[in-house]
């Protein structure tokens, strides 16, 4: 590893296969950045902390209804268009596992269709579906006298690397389906 100060602004450390350095900016920002030109975090003089590089996706539907439907309500959801995805969604399994431990955000909006009993929408933690999905973020709809449900979910919660989350959702004793309004995604908060 190799050290190379350039004048009073700059430090760049190079390691085996790349280069880091430190700038600090004209406008008093601090900035970390790999190779020449990749800002991967920033500090202002006011402590705000950019980082545009953090974990995370969002995908949603392009099709109504999605291509998937229910007769439970532990289904696993189905969103075909990937809006943003740092290369931890599958496409194939509907699930995105997470590539650093922390804190995440989470959040989910389904519609479903053709319901008669209740409606359970989740974020599942590894594939978890006793006890409500704890310690995952649910919501549950008892509104079976319309033709379709709209729910959403948010929170935050604590994963460790290599868990996976997954939106699942449905109608107990009833088939429905899982219609093209709605999204899910994560995004590392700290």
């Amino acid at each position: 590893m190799a050290v190379k100060i350039y004048g009073s602004n700059r430090i760049d450390l190079d390691g085996n296969n790349e280069t880091f350095s430190i700038r600090a900016t004209t406008d008093d920002e601090l900035n970390f950045y790999k190779g020449a030109n990749t800002k991967l975090m920033g500090i202002d003089a006011s402590g705000q902390l950019e980082r545009p590089y953090l974990p995370g996706f969002h995908v949603s539907n392009t099709t109504n209804p999605s291509t998937n439907t229910f007769t439970g309500d532990a289904t696993v959801l189905h969103f075909d268009y990937v809006n943003r995805n740092d290369g931890n969604w599958n496409t194939t399994s509907k699930r995105y596992t997470v590539p650093v431990s922390g804190h995440y955000f989470m959040y989910c909006q389904v519609r479903f269709d053709g319901t008669t009993t209740y409606n359970r929408l989740t974020i599942s933690i590894n594939g978890d579906t006793a006890g409500h999905w704890q310690p995952g973020i649910h919501n549950i709809s008892n509104n079976a006298t319309i033709s379709f449900v709209s729910l959403s979910v948010s929170g935050h919660l604590y994963l460790n690397v290599g868990d996976y989350i997954e939106a699942r959702g449905g109608s107990n004793n009833s088939s429905g389906s899982h219609q093209g309004e709605g999204s899910f995604g994560a995004y590392l908060i700290g």
